[in-house]
């Protein structure tokens, strides 16, 4: 199976419009200035993504599935921060008449992309009168962003925050007679974080947290047709 999907996020309302900063007097009240505003910017656009995928399962045996899935997602116009007087020139350095430093808006200028994949194998088999339906899956997922407001420069991307690009997932549904046991185990490798560790090379690297492993067990007996006993 091979899919293509181009999509779109419309601009939030919070962020084209969002406004905070300070001013200070010297005078009373009588004048006002400020250093720093992040001000609105109504001419913010969406954020649009092409995204491909393909998939692939095989029968080995009418009991061993294995199957592939991969994909690649582009992703253009993110909202950025930048420099109103080298963008969207809105307000020369002035807002209400009110003179101001520096001011800061949103803008389309950044781009990601991401990719990654999954092979999962599933077997049914029996010892006995043990019956087993197990799953095995890996799982890598990763990507970066570049923000470059106002230049051209493309020799530097930031590794994404909040994910975990490697995970394993291990399972099996274990039956025999009344009795069922479905022991589930997922272990997570080392997570990005927002905060930068690392910026001497061209790829800007996260920090990140260690990973973990997380073993779920659950049971089950049948008493009858309407009454059974189920624990995790």
């Amino acid at each position: 199976k091979a899919l293509y999907r181009s999509q779109f996020l419309a601009r939030p309302p919070s962020t084209a419009y969002v406004t905070y900063g300070s001013f200070v007097t010297q005078d009373s009240g009588k004048t006002y200035s400020s250093s720093f505003l992040h001000l609105p910017n109504p001419g913010l656009q969406p954020t649009r993504s092409q995204n491909f995928e393909i998939s692939i399962r095989q029968y080995l045996t009418n009991n061993l599935v294995i199957s592939a899935d991969g994909f690649y997602t582009l992703i253009d116009g993110l909202f950025t921060f930048a420099d109103d007087n080298n963008s969207t020139r809105l307000y020369h350095n002035t807002f209400q008449g009110i003179p101001v430093d520096y001011i800061e808006v949103f803008i389309n200028d950044g781009k990601q992309k991401n990719y990654g994949g999954n092979l999962r194998v599933n077997l049914k088999h029996s010892i006995g009168d043990l019956f087993f339906n197990s799953y095995l899956s890996a799982t890598y997922v990763n990507g970066v962003r570049y923000d470059y407001p106002n230049t051209t420069n493309s020799d530097y991307e930031t590794q994404l925050s909040f994910i975990a690009p490697f995970m394993l997932r291990i399972g099996t549904d274990a039956r025999i007679g009344k009795f069922t046991c479905s022991p589930r185990l997922t272990l997570v490798g080392r997570q990005n974080l927002p905060g930068i560790a690392d910026t001497t090379g061209n790829l800007i690297r996260a920090q990140t947290l260690p990973g973990y492993a997380l073993l779920n067990i659950a049971v089950r007996y049948d008493f009858s047709k309407s009454f059974s006993v189920f624990a995790t």
